[in-house]
């Protein structure tokens, strides 16, 4: 049981070669995704001292927010906060506003930090009613 796969020195070498060539595509295909979401991932991003703001596609062509502390996602909000209801904010800008307040109220050290409808007004992201 010495030859399980019996070939020649040059059909193996073909074999060889293009399992490796297979490989090394994957491996590319592989990095060009990651390349193209890190990519993705700064064009809307906005970095506030430690923590870093990712704006994110929502339900019904809107938009919500994430914070990261560091790597760390440390709030997802899809919604806006202190509206009922689901729907998010209609446009990117709007989500960053919210998103720059919640940033500053967690640096002050609050530990839920919560938005007021005021505060919604005062920003001008209060959807249409």
């Amino acid at each position: 049981m010495k030859n399980i796969i019996n070939c020649s020195g040059s059909f193996c070498f073909f074999i060889l070669l293009v399992s490796l060539t297979l490989s090394k595509n994957a491996d590319a295909a592989t990095l060009i995704g990651k390349s193209k979401i890190i990519q993705t991932l700064e064009e809307d991003s906005i970095k506030q001292g430690d923590y870093l703001i990712q704006i994110i596609a929502a339900a019904k062509s809107t938009y919500g927010y994430d914070i990261y502390k560091g790597k760390k996602l440390f709030i997802h909000q899809p919604t806006i906060p202190a509206i009922p209801g689901n729907n998010g904010f209609a446009t990117k800008a709007d989500a960053e506003k919210v998103a720059k307040l919640v940033v500053e109220k967690i640096k002050k050290e609050e530990s839920l930090p919560t938005v007021t409808v005021d505060e919604l007004k005062h920003l001008g992201v209060m959807p249409k009613q």
